[in-house]
């Protein structure tokens, strides 16, 4: 069986002389498209490099440090003793501080109630915080301790000055029951209270003796408070200048003293 033959097509000259040519431009414009689009692509990373450096640079500057620290709602403790157990200082980070860490902190102190850290412009940091209600001051073996609002005592502090009661044979339980009915009655009976003594007996367990910074002397029992000891100040004036031992325990009377 013979091989089947093999066939060659020429292409007659005159047929590629009627083809059309491949334009160059073509080429040049897809060749320039793609240059753009590189330029544009290493002009972009390199503004990216550009601004990573620069934002480690600031980061790690001075610049980004704490600049100033305001503190509110301290009545009590000093804006400086609040700054120094808070922990930031002109030296701190401004963006690595952590709020929480610090609010947590603040309140483990015993006059601090709630604390809130926030950063503010220009690299400031704002504390706000709410102490506790200090009632009164009074003596223990180890020394003179505060007495809190909820019945607590902590230690004096020296640079703190308040004008509050000194309190004498406290009881704790009697002390909450206290306070809860001092603040039903107008501020300025409250800050009249010089001294507490408590007193109760067989017959008023709750009786306590205050004593007045005006000279005069109470007796009354702690849960007649609120609707007798408010009438301070229109007692006193109808009892004239003289010092008095005002009873308002059982009876209402008064003894001069």
């Amino acid at each position: 069986m013979s091989k089947p033959k093999a066939y060659a097509y020429v292409v007659p000259d005159e047929q590629l002389t009627k083809q059309e040519p491949v334009r160059v431009e073509a080429f040049d414009k897809i060749r320039q498209k793609k240059q753009l689009k590189r330029k544009k692509r290493l002009k972009m990373m390199r503004n990216i490099s550009l601004i990573i450096v620069g934002v480690t640079i600031y980061l790690n500057s001075p610049l980004a440090s704490v600049k100033s620290i305001r503190v509110t709602g301290n009545n009590y403790v000093t804006q400086q003793y609040i700054i120094d157990q808070s922990t930031i200082s002109t030296e701190s980070h401004y963006f690595w501080l952590n709020p929480w860490e610090i609010e947590q902190n603040l309140e483990s102190q015993p006059l601090i109630e709630t604390a809130k850290v926030k950063r503010a412009m220009w690299n400031s940091v704002e504390i706000q915080v709410m102490e506790a209600e200090i009632m009164g001051v009074m003596q223990q073996d180890e020394g003179k301790v505060w007495l809190l609002e909820d019945g607590t005592s902590v230690p004096v502090q020296q640079d703190i000055s308040v004008n509050v009661p000194y309190f004498r044979n406290w009881d704790e339980e009697k002390g909450k029951l206290l306070f809860t009915n001092l603040a039903k009655i107008p501020d300025d009976v409250q800050r009249q209270i010089s001294e507490v003594a408590f007193s109760g007996n067989e017959t008023d367990a709750e009786q306590i003796q205050l004593y007045m910074r005006d000279g005069n002397v109470v007796t009354i029992s702690i849960r007649q408070i609120p609707e007798k000891l408010v009438f301070y100040f229109s007692i006193v004036e109808v009892l004239g200048n003289q010092r008095m031992h005002i009873h308002l325990e059982a009876g209402n009377y008064a003894v001069a003293l």
